[in-house]
């Protein structure tokens, strides 16, 4: 607001002769020529007040360093505004000398050796530069605060007399009895003394699957209890929960995260005593030689005037910019030019699994039909009418599977749950199941194995085989009459219910668990119909960012509280060279601090609120935005608009080009300033070439940043079929 007409005041008379543009009349009249050099003088000095003001800090912060003989970007940002205003208030007390003693010649020399508009333009530009930053930054209060919020704010107590009473979570203590009903949040952390339930517990372990509860097993705070009833007694309350501890990782990794040391505050440690030092040896040479006190004063103060780091000042903050500008545009939210700039030394990426890696949300990704008298649909058809009566998170995935591809889901009665084992339930009426023909889905696989030979494992021959996928393709329809009963669940259920499977099902049941999948399995009184795995599927896209990491020499790990059966399954899948499984919260950040104390640069991606500490505590923490919450994307320095880790090899190309620009820009500003500091030290330095050397530096600067537009991200093929050092 006072930049703008301060430049226009300060340059009205270029833009009049030099380019022929109009100049409102009342600014001619009151502004231009010697008779009228104090007004001119007087408002440029009355706009840039206000800036000086607002930009105090510079000052205070810069001169303080400047004492402690440890200058910085500030020191040389107060140093180059403080010589401009000095020496323009100097010349203002010329011009009026000048216009008092009637020499004009005096009056236009100072008039325009002014510089006001160089000591509001580099604190106004890099102030903007802070502002826009500041904006976009996650802080970690706001991360805290969601934590907190997390927890619910009242629990239901159950007095001594047996009556329920809501009070406010903070009140409990430890040994107090409390409920959690359906679908609520676990108030504290506690152990189950009745009832029975599925909680999900992903938030803060990572466990992609609710875990079963019942009377003795452990509750956590702020976990989601899924469907049952639980009568729990607090057993860790205020600050000793499990929320409590990952809120004070937060903010312990937080506060001992330092900041990079910035490139032009080395610069600027160099620069600011070496300019100073020329000064006063200018001063001192010019006195020497017999020149008059004024022009070796004036001449020093010109060294410092014309060292006033426009270009210098601007030369990383508007390449961090457009650096932050271009990755949102690609889908990258930098939060700060910090993380920007360490991206490029990242040799370590650490991965959370569920919702990073994987999916977050189960699918239905490999069922089969044992018998072959009974189609696959017909299977897929009856289990997803006994499961669309639970609330398990497991007989969604079916339920879902099943209206994906328009499968007719049949009634049934005499429902009934097993807590922790399966359903079962009877047709309520004659169902014709006819198998239907799908491009996709999850594959039908027998239990005899994949057929290279002419038998396998089970016994079975190929011919055998042929003919079961006969009748799953389509060719036939299976009628069954009311009252059938069935069962799905896990093989415990069935063997309670005396069925028996057979030898090679149970090994086909083992592959699946090993697979990382969690097998139902799905029967007729009586006989053994087949099994659906039920798993949090592997993105397509992590195996090809894995793959991209490699070539560029990174090292990738994956860290996950999910079991390690699972995330056994899921290293095999990828290839990824280490996995460390079943880790708490507190755990991650562990592992993330034991590699930086080993020297690595680590980037931890995650997506859950049991990522946060780790977050705040790597080196650059990245979080996924299409399903992270919003406490891990505050806690995170990046934040990913899709939920694809590929995105991250585009930002370690972002950040070496956006480096490479900003020591371009700070090279250009010293080249600049070397030529403009010897024609002051000489003498000869023409006021316009004073003011062109300003700003023909800060727009060679704001141009060559300007060309990080140009950046678009490459397909990660690319990537993958680059040299590392290319990349």
């Amino acid at each position: 607001g006072f930049l703008i007409p301060l430049m226009y005041v300060s340059m009205h008379h270029m833009l009049k002769e030099w380019f022929g543009i109009p100049v409102p009349a009342f600014i001619v009249n009151t502004m231009h020529g010697n008779a009228n050099a104090m007004n001119f003088a007087l408002t440029q000095f009355l706009l840039l007040l206000p800036i000086l003001y607002v930009n105090r800090k510079f000052f205070s912060v810069g001169f303080k360093t400047l004492a402690h003989r440890s200058p910085n970007m500030d020191s040389l940002i107060a140093l180059g505004s403080g010589a401009a205003l000095v020496y323009g208030i100097f010349a203002m007390y010329r011009i009026s000398c000048g216009l008092g003693y009637g020499d004009m010649a005096v009056v236009e020399h100072y008039a325009h050796d002014l510089y006001f508009e160089s000591s509001g333009t580099i604190l106004t530009l890099i102030t903007v530069g802070k502002y826009l930053e500041s904006r976009s930054k996650g802080k970690t209060s706001e991360a805290i605060t969601k934590l907190m919020n997390l927890a619910p704010k009242v629990a239901i107590l159950v007095t001594e007399d047996g009556q329920e009473k809501e009070v406010p979570t903070e009140s409990l203590q430890k040994g107090d009895i409390f409920l959690v009903k359906p679908g609520s949040l676990v108030p504290v952390d506690g152990i189950v003394l009745e009832g029975n339930s599925s909680v999900d517990e992903a938030a803060i372990t990572g466990e992609s699957v609710p875990v079963e509860k019942q009377a003795g097993d452990h509750v956590v705070s702020a976990t989601v209890n899924k469907a049952g009833f639980l009568k729990c007694r607090a057993d860790r309350v205020g600050d000793d929960t499990t929320l409590a501890q990952i809120i004070r990782l937060v903010e312990e990794a937080s506060a001992s995260k330092a900041p990079i040391a910035q490139l032009a505050d080395k610069v600027a440690g160099v620069f600011v005593p070496t300019v100073m030092t020329i000064s006063l040896i200018t001063l001192i040479v010019w006195l020497i030689s017999g020149a008059t006190a004024e022009f070796a004063i004036s001449t020093a103060i010109a060294v410092l005037v014309i060292s006033c780091p426009c270009a210098l000042g601007l030369a990383t903050p508007v390449a961090i910019m457009v650096g932050t500008g271009v990755g949102a545009s690609n889908g990258i939210l930098i939060k700060t030019g910090e993380a920007l700039q360490q991206a490029k030394e990242i040799d370590t990426v650490v991965l959370d699994k569920t919702g990073t890696i994987t999916s977050g949300k189960l699918k239905v990704e490999e069922a089969g039909g044992y018998q072959s008298d009974f189609p696959m649909d017909a299977m897929m058809q009856i289990a997803a009418a006994l499961e669309k009566k639970s609330e398990h998170p497991l007989a969604e995935a079916v339920v879902e599977w099943a209206e994906q591809f328009g499968l007719a889901i049949p009634e049934i009665v005499d429902f009934k749950a097993t807590f922790g084992r399966g359903v079962e339930g009877t047709l309520a009426a004659e169902f014709r199941a006819v198998e239907s023909v799908k491009n996709d889905g999850p594959t039908a696989v027998f239990y005899a194995g994949k057929q290279n030979d002419t038998t396998d494992g089970s016994g079975k021959t190929t011919e055998q085989n042929q003919m079961a996928r006969n009748t799953v393709s389509g060719a036939s329809s299976v009628i069954i009459p009311a009252g059938t009963k069935f069962y799905v669940g896990n093989l415990a259920f069935l063997q309670e219910n005396h069925i028996t499977l057979p030898e090679e099902a149970t090994e086909g049941l083992n592959r699946m668990a090993d697979e990382g999948m969690t097998p139902l399995l799905v029967a007729q009184e009586g006989r053994f119909l087949g099994v659906i795995g039920v798993a949090d599927t592997v993105k397509a896209t992590s195996y090809e960012a894995i793959r991209v990491w490699e070539k560029m020499g990174v090292k990738v790990i994956m860290l996950t509280g999910d079991n390690r059966r699972t995330a056994e399954a899921v290293r095999q899948k990828l290839g990824i060279s280490e996995v460390v499984a079943e880790v708490l919260p507190q755990d991650k950040e562990k592992k993330v601090s034991e590699l930086k104390r080993q020297g690595h640069k680590v980037a931890m991606i995650g997506d859950g609120i049991n990522d946060a500490p780790a977050l705040k505590k790597a080196f650059v923490g990245v979080a996924m935005g299409g399903i992270g919450s919003d406490i891990a994307v505050d806690a995170a320095d990046i934040a990913l608009v899709d939920d694809e880790v590929t995105e991250l090899p585009h930002l370690i190309a972002l950040s070496k080009r956006m480096m490479r620009t900003i020591k371009l820009n700070i090279t250009f500003s010293l080249t600049l300033n070397f030529i403009a500091i010897v024609l002051a030290i000489t003498g000869t330095l023409n006021p316009v070439v004073g003011a062109l050397v300003h700003n023909a530096g800060s727009v060679l600067v704001i141009t060559n940043s300007a060309l990080l537009l140009k950046w678009r991200q490459t397909a990660s093929q690319s990537f993958a079929s680059a040299d590392a050092k290319s990349v």
